[in-house]
Order: C-alpha cells, then sequence, then structure tokens
C-alpha cells in the first residue's frame, strides 16, 4: 500500500510554454547588454578621437609659434583624417602647403561611426593678423573647414564636436574651440557646447 505522503509527490517539469517564455527573456536581455556594450565602445572612441584632436590643434599652434611660420590643421573627408601642414616657400618665391611629418604627433583618423560638425567659424585675416568681423561668422560644412595658426599664435576661432554619428546627428562626444585672439585651444565634454568665453590665458 502506498502511503499517501509518497502519493501526493508528483514529478516536476517545465511546460513548453515556460521554457519559450525563459528563453525570450534571456535573448531580450542579451541583446540589450550588447547594444549598451557597443554605445560604450562608440563612446569611448569618441572620446579619444578628441583628445588627440586636441593635441594636434595643440601642436600645430606651438609649431607656428617655435618655427615662425604658419600652420594649419586640415579635415579630410574621404579619408576621414586630420593631418597637421606647415606652409613653406620654395627657391622661387612661391609658397605651397605641406603636410608635417612628426614622429609624435600624426594624422588623426577617425574610428568607423565617429563623425565631425562644425558649429562655428571665424577666419583670420592673414594678411593683418587679426579676426574678421563677427558679423562674418558662418557655419561650414565638415569639409570646408581649417584651423590657421598664425606665427604670433594667433589663430581662426572656430568651435567643432566629435560624437557617435547616429542617423546623421552626432551623440555622445566632445567639443573642441580654439580661441582666435589667443589660439588657445579648450576641449569639453558635449556637443555643439558653448566656449567659456574668447579670451583666455594662453595654454601651451
Amino acid at each position: 500500500m502506498t502511503s499517501p505522503s509518497r502519493a501526493s509527490r508528483q514529478p516536476f517539469a517545465f511546460t513548453l510554454i515556460e521554457v519559450l517564455v525563459v528563453v525570450v527573456l534571456i535573448t531580450v536581455m542579451a541583446g540589450m547588454v550588447i547594444v549598451n556594450f557597443s554605445g560604450s565602445i562608440q563612446s569611448r572612441r569618441a572620446d579619444a578621437n578628441a583628445e588627440s584632436l586636441y593635441g594636434l590643434l595643440k601642436f600645430a599652434r606651438m609649431r607656428a609659434i617655435s618655427t615662425q611660420s604658419d600652420h594649419r590643421v586640415t579635415f579630410d573627408e574621404t579619408n576621414h583624417t586630420f593631418k597637421i601642414e606647415s606652409l613653406t616657400t620654395n627657391d622661387t618665391g612661391e609658397q605651397s602647403w605641406k603636410e608635417v611629418k612628426h614622429f609624435v604627433m600624426k594624422r588623426v583618423v577617425l574610428a568607423p561611426g565617429i563623425n565631425v560638425e562644425v558649429h562655428e567659424h571665424l577666419p583670420i585675416d592673414t594678411e593683418n593678423d587679426t579676426l574678421y568681423e563677427d558679423g562674418m561668422e558662418e557655419t561650414l560644412s565638415q569639409n570646408d573647414w581649417t584651423v590657421v595658426f598664425k606665427e604670433t599664435g594667433r589663430s581662426d576661432h572656430i568651435r567643432i564636436s566629435l560624437g557617435v554619428d547616429q542617423d546623421g546627428k552626432l551623440a555622445r562626444g566632445k567639443t573642441i574651440g580654439v580661441h582666435g585672439y589667443t589660439g588657445a585651444v579648450e576641449i569639453t565634454d558635449g556637443i555643439n557646447v558653448t566656449l567659456k568665453t574668447r579670451r583666455v590665458d594662453l595654454d601651451l
């Protein structure tokens, strides 16, 4: 005769619906983790590119002062690359821009999925070494801008952002500003952040 306690014990098992629910939940949670991890990687890449460009701009200004010759930082849209160029003069007196190749400061190549946007650009008058009037400020597309550093240390006034490209708009990145009156370079967190001031102490 079977005891009541032993008869009441039934083998425990999951139903098919319960198994499917658990599988779906695990899949959704795994997908969320992958998306968050991917976004974190892209953010770190954007920050690294911004810091590299920040260093490149400071280096270009330093070389312009030390060599007493104009330097500029340009952006190649085709290769998504920033580089430094110096203004050189040949034996016939003709001037041209040539890339500066240095073992410390090399080209800055944007990582995949990272883009750049220009918010403000006030060019420097290369003849008089002064900024143009504020009314001449304009928003430029990413392949139009060039930051020129004069031998005095002054430069174009410009504000740009580097960040993760999401459907043509930047997100999760940094803003870099070059102050025209001094040539000092500033970097801050966030996209399209306004510069603190146009007149700051020299930051070499």
